[in-house]
């Protein structure tokens, strides 16, 4: 049996009777209540979306990389994973749907923001504990048992990586992975599109179709293990969705006041949760969600609780009182500890500092190889991208809404930086 359902990204998203009962279970199905981006509804209205959507959506993408893959020459491509017996290639086509498809399971309320300091692990720790000990084994292992795919072997590694797994590394995960997380992954694709979509902005649209239907794979020289590669016609696409996540990460997942409400909610929690942080047994996590986080946050600002709390429910987030301007953005960051120190003593609680500085492209991205009409080169030599994009850098500093604060910590940086 095949079922369907109606996506706004990619249409029609069909799945089999194994994928439906574990969406159907309920560590997947608390991901509707989950939101994909945290408070940032706050400043964008629509972005309401949740993980349940987005992992519906990195399954069907890495299906389309999968099947990409295996036209441009399905034959070599077993042969490089070592892959021998009949039948293999259907399988290892549902290894890596199931993994897409429970990649983020594991994520706490509101996703990345209360992360930080709360949950020891992070998410994929998580995803792993709760595909191996709770219904999800069971409906993979027992229930759909004839599918031969085991959890520890198969889904861990390569829904959330071998460290997380008691299994050895092999090509095969480590290729599989590559299609869900890796540069061109099907993660990223998702998110950009769906996060556009959903926040009404226009900057983390690129053209998928093209960027997929460009992707190839090629084999080490020295292990023969295959790894994804960019046909040398999709350089643009692939910088299409290089610039669609710099501009992201500029207007939406940095924006000053949705940064500032992930700090209130880790401030919140560590007031609301037991000991401080999520609790760890699968049974327990999985009583949470975002309705209950809200509940409890309502809850203590009414009862006058937890300063933190009463902020967020109130909408009094702390106020963006400087930031550093970005043409001259190195010299307030080499300042930042002395800042940040010199605030905290004068002011404690009452002042924020936030500060990023960390490149859009990191060093494993720069290995993507591109397969043109001479060989490979490299994506540094095919692109002049990421010799014009600067880093994702800001310092800010922000503080509770008194005037007469505000008006201090003004003063107290203007005789710090002038």
């Amino acid at each position: 049996m095949l079922y369907e359902v109606r996506d706004p990204v990619h249409g029609f998203i069909v799945y089999d009777e194994l994928e439906r009962d574990l969406i159907n279970s309920k560590p997947f199905q608390r991901l509707r209540r989950v939101k994909q981006l945290a408070l940032t509804h706050m400043v964008y209205p629509g972005a309401v979306h949740t993980r349940f959507e987005h992992s519906l959506g990195v399954m069907e993408v890495a299906s389309q990389l999968f099947d990409t893959m295996m036209q441009k020459g399905g034959h070599e491509l077993l042969r490089a994973l070592g892959i021998r017996r009949e039948g293999e290639r259907e399988r290892l086509r549902r290894v890596l749907r199931l993994a897409a498809l429970l990649h983020d399971v594991g994520h706490p309320p509101f996703s990345h923001a209360p992360e930080e300091g709360l949950l020891p692990g992070g998410h994929e720790a998580m995803s792993a504990k709760l595909i191996r000990e709770a219904e999800i084994r069971a409906i993979i292992e027992d229930q759909h048992y004839r599918a031969g795919i085991r959890v520890e072997e198969d889904i861990i590694p390569v829904a959330v990586g071998v460290k997380h797994s008691n299994a050895r590394l092999t090509a095969v995960h480590q290729f599989l992975s590559e299609l869900i997380t890796g540069v061109f992954g099907a993660d990223r694709m998702d998110y950009l599109l769906r996060d556009s979509l959903h926040t009404g902005v226009k900057y983390g649209q690129f053209d998928l179709h093209r960027l997929i239907h460009t992707l190839t794979f090629v084999q080490d020289p020295k292990t023969q293990d295959p790894f994804v590669a960019l046909e040398v016609g999709g350089v643009h696409a692939a910088e299409g969705l290089i610039l669609a996540r710099y501009f992201m990460f500029q207007q939406v997942y940095h924006h000053h006041v949705r940064r500032m409400y992930d700090q209130h909610l880790r401030q919140a929690l560590r007031d609301l949760l037991p000991d401080g942080q999520w609790p760890l047994a699968p049974d327990e996590y999985v009583a949470w969600d975002d309705s209950r986080v809200e509940a409890a946050i309502f809850h203590e600002a009414s009862a006058g609780g937890s300063r933190w709390a009463s902020i967020l429910a109130n909408r009094l987030h702390f106020k963006l009182v400087f930031e550093a301007p970005e043409g001259d953005i190195q010299r307030y960051l080499d300042q930042h500890s002395d800042l940040s120190a010199l605030l905290a003593e004068r002011f404690g609680e009452e002042v924020y500092v936030d500060s990023q500085n960390r490149p859009l492209v990191r060093d494993r991205e720069l290995n993507v190889r591109i397969l043109g009409r001479q060989g490979l080169s490299s994506w540094v030599t095919e692109s002049r991208i990421f010799g014009v994009l600067p880093p994702l850098a800001f310092l800010r500093v922000y503080a509770d809404r008194r005037d007469d604060l505000i008006k201090d910590v003004r003063n107290a940086l203007s005789r710090f930086v002038g």
